[in-house]
């Protein structure tokens, strides 16, 4: 068995240093990652101060800062680019000839966003963890990490198998970056990771809490802070470990199907 896994571990070991070898470039793409929720902050601080408002749907200011720093550091976690990585083959034609390898094709491409979310996970989740721990007290006992651990492997399921649907687009499209980017925009909105999903009316809560993409931020970050139960929690893990293998299941047989293509145009 550990045999078996050690090419995928030499895959992981070189995505490793292929990043660190661009370290600058490295750098900057994660900062520019948290660009985007900087401005978030900027927006619901303006919010609270043209409100008056010490307190919006139960989240105070510090609370909504605590808040968007955590969901960064969960992105960070939950996180893969298995979509640009099929891309990127697609584009330079050596996915057919990863195809004939005796390299499973689909653990390549897990094992080098893993080598991303390591780095990630050491140089941007970590030292947000500990930013908001210094100014906010979280919700950490026994019960909440053992639920924040399911909920980070259930949702990176979900999303590996979302981005691996995605990224076997470009097999009939050969460039998805629109669809990538759109896609991916509106699972910000959809997961809380624009606006908090407890703010939504309880109509559209009531939908929101049955898809899986509370799992990629909205949920981690509220167990953090015990704004929502532990039943709230488990019914969120329980909707999303269905979807998981829902999904999970689609992208096998798309892929396969996906497969015959570029093996029978010959890459």
């Amino acid at each position: 068995m550990f045999e078996s896994l050690e090419p995928y571990l030499a895959i992981f070991r070189i995505g490793i240093k292929d990043n660190l070898a661009y370290k600058t470039d490295f750098a900057l793409t994660s900062v520019f990652r948290l660009a985007g929720s900087l401005v978030m902050l900027l927006v619901w601080t303006a919010i609270y101060l043209a409100s008056h408002a010490t307190s919006i749907g139960g989240f105070t200011l510090t609370a909504i800062y605590a808040y968007f720093f955590l969901i960064n550091a969960v992105h960070y976690v939950i996180y893969s680019n298995i979509d640009e990585f099929i891309q990127d083959d697609v584009q330079s034609g050596s996915v057919a000839s990863s195809l004939i390898k005796p390299i499973r094709y689909p653990l390549n491409l897990l094992f080098r966003t893993l080598s991303e979310n390591a780095l990630l996970i050491v140089v941007a989740s970590l030292p947000l963890f500990a930013i908001v721990a210094a100014f906010y007290p979280l919700n950490l006992n026994a019960e909440s990490i053992a639920l924040l651990l399911a909920v980070v492997v259930i949702g990176n399921i979900v999303v590996m198998s979302l981005d691996f649907l995605i990224g076997s687009l470009s097999i009939y499209m050969t460039n998805i970056y629109g669809i990538m980017s759109v896609f991916w925009g509106v699972v910000s909105l959809l997961s809380g990771g624009i606006i908090p999903l407890s703010l939504f009316s309880q109509q559209t809560q009531s939908i929101l809490f049955m898809l899986p993409f509370q799992l990629l931020a909205y949920t981690p970050a509220s167990i953090l802070l015990g704004t929502i139960s532990y039943a709230q929690a488990i019914h969120a893990l329980f909707f999303g470990a269905a979807w998981a293998a829902g999904l999970s299941v689609f992208a096998y047989f798309w892929w396969e199907r996906s497969v015959k293509k570029v093996m029978s145009a010959g890459g």
